[in-house]
């Protein structure tokens, strides 16, 4: 018997930690993967605001297929809400980082990862159905 068993019968807050923490870790790894891209042009400047959606468009469909194989309720209501707060941290790490000044496409930006997170959790969710073949 394992001893550790009667703290993962209610794992509500241990899915939501790691559905959190995996949708970061795919955000901070697609990030590193861009900015190599970015280092070996001619212009990484000119091509910021590309990869940086690019970013959050892989990050979001990856965290959304994995947070609704994760927990596959029927709402979309727990997915929406991982994402959101992944929005909330990046959102809180860049007032602290630009000092309270945040610009217009980060917001872009964070809306657009709420919904393709949200786009990726509903068609992750889809279960292939077993068709019969009629004779």
């Amino acid at each position: 018997m394992l001893k550790g068993k009667k703290y993962f019968k209610n794992d509500g807050a241990l899915k939501f930690l790691i559905c959190l923490g995996f949708s970061a870790g795919v955000l901070i790894l697609v990030s590193l993967i861009m900015a190599l891209i970015a280092s070996a042009t001619k212009n990484p400047g000119g091509l910021a605001g590309i990869l940086a959606l690019a970013t959050m468009i892989i990050s979001a469909a990856a965290g959304g297929v994995f947070t609704v194989k994760m927990k596959s309720d029927e709402s979309i209501l727990y997915p929406m809400l991982v994402s959101l707060s992944v929005v909330l941290i990046m959102l809180l790490v860049a007032v602290i980082l630009c000092g309270g000044k945040v610009s217009g496409s980060a917001f872009m930006n964070y809306g657009c990862y709420l919904g393709v997170y949200a786009l990726a959790s509903v068609l992750g969710k889809h279960k292939p159905t077993h068709r019969r073949h009629k004779r």
